[in-house]
């Protein structure tokens, strides 16, 4: 009988400064972005204010949190996992992450959805971040495994909720329209006279899927794209593929800068400004 492919934990990016010291953990935070087929850590110096290290691990041919294995796997070979760190931050990221108006919330099925943690997570934010409460809830969908996994490995860990996080940043930087991107979904949102327009969660395969997601969005709110500046952010780079067809379309496209209020080691200092900004962001994030 045929097997199905083997399931792999894949590292895909390891960047680790010089003057990280395991020893010296007691004085670091560790943030931890974790999707359905990808898991991003970054390791802050607090008392230095300074970023020193950042890895990447994906799931090839099946997502993480399906199987136990693949998850006993990840704790088995990246030693960060097991090291007492001051303080952790987790966020999580998944494709049935929604927004929704207060008065649809009771027709959704919350069956379907994990989402204790989160939604107190998304009001508290609100009430103590310097920007308008938003009329919505934040419900996540996220695997039961998800969540076990990340309570047992990681006890003391502040979780979060990802697209709460990115709309603080987008409020701080006073963006109009901003989005990330991980590879496979993305959030959206536009934002005018620092009040929130619209937000919500696409799950794409392909660059022109993330593309049609984009502009049809743009439409639908009477944006035209010929005038429009998007500010983007995640998985994508100059020249990719995704970055070429929208810059067919929309008039202006910038990078995020780099995350306010952090320095950046040698190491990290090559490493393109919006790739993992959302990931530093989360030691802001509350």
């Amino acid at each position: 009988m045929s097997q199905g492919p083997e399931i792999v934990i894949k590292q895909t990016l390891a960047i680790v400064d010089a003057a990280f010291t395991p020893a010296a953990v007691a004085n670091y935070s560790l943030s931890v972005l974790v999707s359905a087929h990808r898991i991003q850590f970054a390791v802050l110096d607090i008392q230095r204010q300074t970023l020193l290290g950042v890895k990447e691990f994906e799931a090839e041919h099946q997502d993480f949190f399906t199987k136990q294995e693949l998850l006993q796997s990840l704790n088995n070979i990246e030693p960060w996992l097991s090291l007492p760190f001051h303080q952790v931050k987790l966020a999580f990221f998944f494709a049935k992450n929604l927004f929704i108006p207060h008065q649809l919330s009771a027709s959704i099925d919350k069956q379907l959805l994990v989402k204790n943690h989160f939604k107190v997570a998304f009001a508290e934010s609100l009430q103590t971040y310097p920007f308008p409460r938003l009329d919505a809830d934040c419900l996540m969908a996220v695997p039961q495994k998800a969540l076990d996994w990340a309570k047992k490995t990681f006890p003391i860990a502040k979780i979060l909720a990802l697209p709460v996080c990115f709309l603080q940043k987008s409020f701080l930087l006073e963006t109009t329209i901003h989005v990330w991107l991980d590879g496979r979904n993305m959030i959206l949102s536009v934002i005018k006279n620092k009040q929130m327009q619209f937000c919500n969660t696409f799950s794409y395969s392909t660059p022109d899927e993330a593309a049609y997601y984009l502009l049809f969005t743009l439409q639908q709110l009477g944006e035209d794209a010929q005038q429009t500046t998007l500010e983007v952010s995640g998985s994508i780079h100059e020249n990719d593929g995704l970055h070429e067809l929208l810059r067919k379309y929309i008039y202006q496209i910038n990078f995020a800068p780099k995350t306010a209020g952090f320095y950046f080691s040698p190491a990290l200092q090559s490493v393109p400004s919006q790739q993992f900004d959302l990931l530093y962001f989360l030691n802001h994030c509350e």
